[in-house]
């Protein structure tokens, strides 16, 4: 530090010990005065994580934050972890945006392969921006190992604790792990519509099962609406129809 100024060059790492914490490399390089910095290297890595600036970015120490976009990079090797039950790796990038009182972020993710004790996916896709108080979801996109799609998207209001044109999609098979013994189906669709306080969300839904199985009855079809507030369905109608075998 001198006359108002500095320069810093820190680099760090962590190696793994009997806090089950894994080892983590840190570098930063940068300079700077009382009013601002330029960040010329930022990189954290750990078997799991890894996140780096691309390019250096300049930053002030007040409010709009950054006067240009700065974009981190991101990747993430599930393998890697030990903190809950998962595999696949994903892919990311942050654009931080000049904003009025915060800065404002979109991002993309994407990922391969992902598996969970109960999902497997074949491939992931999400976009989005947070301004804050505000996330938006503009789209998730699931594609899951049996053939299955989960689409997904809508606004949530961090402050007012509000969802806002939330939209839900899905067909396939999916689901069917998840039935009794002797119950299954062959596809379902299922479109849903949410908004409101997440304490008395508004919710409308479709859905159609085809091929389903109950034991005692022969397979039929089904088609069902609803819509209500929370969990309370003020309004449901359910369309049984006989099913043939595929």
């Amino acid at each position: 530090w001198e006359t108002n100024h500095f320069n810093v060059y820190l680099t760090a790492k962590a190696v793994e010990d009997t806090t089950n914490l894994p080892p983590v490399d840190i570098e930063i390089r940068a300079s700077g005065d009382t009013n601002g910095a330029r960040i010329d290297v930022a990189r954290i890595s750990t078997p799991a994580l890894h996140a780096e600036l691309p390019a250096p970015v300049a930053v002030s120490f007040r409010p709009p934050f950054v006067s240009q976009p700065a974009t981190l990079d991101l990747a993430v090797d599930l393998d890697q972890q030990h903190w809950f039950v998962a595999r696949g790796k994903l892919n990311g990038r942050a654009v931080v945006y000049p904003g009025e009182k915060t800065p404002r972020v979109s991002f993309a993710l994407a990922g391969t392969g992902l598996t969970t004790t109960s999902l497997s996916t074949s491939n992931l896709e999400m976009n989005g921006e947070l301004n804050w108080p505000v996330l938006n979801l503009q789209r998730a996109q699931i594609a899951m190992d049996d053939g299955s799609h989960l689409d997904l998207a809508g606004e949530y209001d961090f402050a007012q604790k509000t969802v806002y044109d939330g939209r839900l999609n899905s067909s396939g098979p999916f689901g069917g792990q998840f039935l009794p013994a002797g119950y299954s189906f062959e596809t379902a669709s299922i479109s849903a519509q949410f908004d409101g306080p997440i304490t008395n969300i508004s919710n409308s839904a479709k859905a159609q099962v085809t091929h389903l199985i109950v034991p005692g009855i022969n397979p039929i079809n089904l088609e069902a609406t609803s819509s209500g507030q929370g969990l309370n369905f003020e309004t449901t109608e359910v369309t049984l129809k006989s099913g043939t075998a595929s």
